[in-house]
């Protein structure tokens, strides 16, 4: 079985190397990917928001030295 299987595994690369469709198929793959790419750099901007949940937690160890 081990042997059929290793058989397999190369003649599908091979396949795959010969037929030219799956080469384009994994070039508009990676498109896409850097298309999220733009949208998580938007992301960052809720870091500002961040700033302020930070302040909140600053203003909370203030109260609490005041105390």
């Amino acid at each position: 079985k081990s042997a059929s299987s290793n058989s397999s595994a190369p003649s599908r690369s091979s396949a795959a190397a010969t037929t030219p469709e799956p080469k384009p198929e994994p070039k508009p793959e990676p498109k896409p990917e850097p298309k999220p790419e733009p949208k998580r750099r938007p992301s960052p901007s809720p870091a500002p928001v961040r700033q302020p949940q930070q302040g909140r937690p600053q203003s909370l160890a203030r109260q609490a030295v005041k105390q």
